[in-house]
């Protein structure tokens, strides 16, 4: 018995992503709180200053938000201002590569999710994505013939089959610590897999070696654990450590 679909703790190791913290909710007020260990309470929530009549002006395509980000933050613009900037990336960021849309588009129903993701660096995207990934998942498989023709991370899905299966790989592909191997994975070069032997492969697949099925629970992620995930917790843990670290590595069932 092995990993059936992502974990927690495959967000964390593979992506990078945090497994804990301020909990994303796109219809939240973020309201900085000292006691929540983002923003100290005399620091300002920046908000993107976002005029609908002047964003809509250029459309919402990939391709006029471009000329519009120039306009406001290029060289020598009056309006250019580093942390605007960098909520606009996000937001281009989020639409183009996280949850891309059928429109093809800048959708700015994310624009809370880029607010708080500029103001505070303790934001629990591992769950929330997670979350985005078994909804997918479920599009796809909900009818038959399966739905492929879907929008969404589905590339994330790839990524962590190929952390599984090595027999995916790229040649000589290595993975240092301190690195996401989503980031190397991604980056390297890729290999073509029929349909037919993707799924003879995974047919006549019975076994896999220990390191295999512990890809993520095996490997040292400095920030996110000081020490390998399987050595904790011990036993003199509370039974509330115990059902952290079972949360982390089970599967979802959200049917």
């Amino acid at each position: 018995m092995g990993p059936m679909s992502p974990t927690i703790l495959d967000m964390a190791q593979v992506f990078g992503l945090r497994p804990s913290g301020r909990i994303v909710d796109v219809t939240q007020e973020w309201v900085p709180s000292s006691t929540t260990g983002g923003l100290s309470s005399s620091t300002l929530f920046l908000h993107l200053n976002y005029n609908s009549a002047t964003f809509k002006s250029y459309g919402t395509s990939f391709k006029g938000f471009i000329p519009f980000v120039k306009e406001n933050f290029g060289a020598g613009s009056p309006r250019a201002d580093k942390d605007q900037e960098h909520m606009y990336f996000l937001l281009y960021w989020l639409n183009k590569h996280i949850f891309p849309n059928k429109s093809k588009g800048v959708r700015v129903e994310w624009i809370p999710l880029v607010e708080v993701l500029h103001n505070f660096d303790d934001v629990a995207t591992g769950p929330f994505l997670l979350s985005h990934l078994y909804h997918l998942l479920f599009e796809m498989t909900r009818d038959e013939p399966f739905e492929t023709n879907l929008n969404g991370p589905i590339w994330m899905i790839q990524i962590w089959l190929q952390w599984y299966f090595p027999e995916f790989w790229a040649a000589n592909l290595e993975f240092p610590e301190g690195v996401a191997p989503a980031r190397i994975l991604a980056e390297a070069p890729p290999i073509d897999h029929s349909t037919f032997v993707c799924f003879y492969f995974f047919r006549v697949c019975r076994t896999r070696s220990d390191l295999e099925w512990g890809a993520s629970v095996l490997r040292r992620y400095p920030w996110f654990s000081d020490q390998a995930f399987q050595d904790a917790p011990g036993e003199d843990a509370t039974p509330f450590c115990r059902e952290k670290f079972i949360s982390c590595i089970q599967p979802r069932d959200l049917a």
